[in-house]
């Protein structure tokens, strides 16, 4: 089983000329695919200079590394900003998917941003699903990624392995950080 890692960027990240290429670098030296490193970035991201930000995204989508967008629905960016970013991924925020059991309006919200997702090719995550019933709900819409206490809670690298069934998995191999 390959096993990914996200990073959370800010905006100062995401717009550090450098980094696409210490990523490229450090990638390189571990032998570590880029399709297996996800970065996210806060939805924000998209009312900063918008030009710039689609050009740093694009070198990082050149470098083969993942990109979500984290937090989706704490703000009001532009769809058609969402639409010409380069992300691969939307992560709904928690508050904003744990309304969904008790409000229709924000139910429809949160089940048209998924279908509006999909439909740019977009996977969606729904973040903050803590209960089996929200997470029926979030898989009604088509939601294909959840994270949350209904599916597992955070967990160190030892217990992961033995969730995953993988007895060798060892703190020694668990993703150090960069830097």
């Amino acid at each position: 089983m390959q096993l990914g890692v996200s990073v959370d960027l800010s905006t100062a990240d995401v717009l550090d000329s450098r980094l696409p290429y210490e990523l490229a670098r450090l990638t390189s030296e571990a032998g570590i695919a880029p399709a297996s490193i996800q970065l996210e970035l806060a939805e924000d991201l998209l009312l900063v200079d918008p030009s710039r930000t689609r050009r740093a995204l694009g070198q990082f989508r050149t470098l083969g590394v993942r990109l979500a967008l984290d937090h989706y629905g704490k703000s009001a960016p532009s769809l058609t900003r969402l639409r010409s970013m380069p992300v691969q991924e939307l992560k709904l925020d928690r508050e904003f998917v744990a309304s969904v059991l008790q409000s229709a309006p924000d139910e429809a919200v949160v089940r048209s941003t998924v279908n509006l997702a999909q439909s740019l090719g977009i996977r969606t995550v729904a973040d903050g699903v803590d209960t089996p019933e929200l997470l029926s709900r979030v898989r009604s819409y088509g939601c294909r990624g959840v994270q949350g206490g209904a599916v597992g809670q955070p967990m160190s690298v030892g217990d992961l392995a033995g969730w995953l069934g993988t007895p060798d998995l060892d703190e020694s191999r668990a993703p150090q950080p960069i830097g």
